[in-house]
């Protein structure tokens, strides 16, 4: 009997961790990226998670800049922004333009976050 009560307790703990675990959110190695003067200039994200937090860092340097089309084609319908992003391609005239917003082909995007401390972009 309690060898029952054992499992049952082990299985329970395992289920309640399991379901505390953030589930699809981005890791670091989701990211493509250019390097700028030691600084990070996101261009792309290969990720599949749909809830996604740019990181303030990448490989130990501070995230500055997302290019345009950064996001395009992803399945991203929440993004947070950190304060470390002084720019964005954000370029409102992409059509006439070579140059896409940032947020350009975000068809599921609902949710943009812009963090605490974020600097007019």
């Amino acid at each position: 009997m309690k060898t029952i009560k054992r499992i049952v307790f082990l299985l329970t703990a395992i289920a309640l961790l399991i379901g505390c675990v953030p589930m699809g959110f981005a890791s670091t190695t989701d990211w493509t990226y250019k390097i700028n003067n030691g600084k990070v200039r996101i261009t792309g994200y290969t990720g599949t998670a749909t809830e996604v937090v740019i990181p303030d860092e990448l490989d130990g340097m501070v995230v500055f800049a997302i290019a345009g089309s950064a996001f395009a084609g992803t399945n991203i319908n929440k993004l947070t922004i950190p304060s470390s992003v002084e720019t964005m391609n954000t370029n409102p005239s992409y059509v006439e333009s070579s140059k896409k917003s940032a947020l350009y082909g975000m068809t599921h995007l609902e949710t943009l976050i812009f963090e605490e401390g974020t600097v007019v972009i």
